[in-house]
């Protein structure tokens, strides 16, 4: 057995990467992640929806009555299996609502940083007196 001491420094080395993922800063890995289990799911419910089998089999050795109340039941249940497809479609729907907006954003994001550091990027060229490149300085008027 660990002794005591040993065993809570390496709970706390744990705990402290833990603390460190600062999940407030990674909104958009969360909203990835949110995306794929709203697909996944989607999809299982889907998938549960199809391989569920809706037809009975007729048995001419049951009642009549019997017979309704099992045909009645498979209705009831193929009912359910396409209301639970439906809704299976609309969360890979949302998930891929949530990915798209995602990927829009980050591309607009990413290209307003490129927009902003190509404007520092001419300001630096403008302050190097980049106008007498190439020409020789006793022709260049005075400004």
């Amino acid at each position: 057995m660990m002794a005591k001491g040993t065993e809570n420094k390496g709970l706390n080395e744990l705990f402290g990467e833990f603390k460190e993922l600062k999940i407030a800063n990674h909104k958009d890995d969360i909203l990835v992640l949110a995306a794929v289990v709203l697909m996944s799911v989607g999809f299982a419910v889907i998938c549960m929806g199809y391989i569920i089998p809706r037809e009975y089999r007729f048995d001419s050795s049951l009642p009549a009555r019997e017979m309704e109340k099992i045909e009645l039941h498979y209705v009831k249940l193929a009912y359910y299996l396409d209301v639970s497809i439906v809704a299976g479609m609309g969360c890979v729907a949302a998930g891929g609502v949530v990915a798209t907006a995602l990927t829009v954003y980050r591309y607009v994001s990413s290209r307003s940083q490129r927009v902003s550091r190509d404007r520092k990027d001419l300001t630096l060229l403008r302050d190097i007196h980049m106008s007498t490149y190439g020409t020789d300085s006793q022709n260049v008027p005075s400004q």
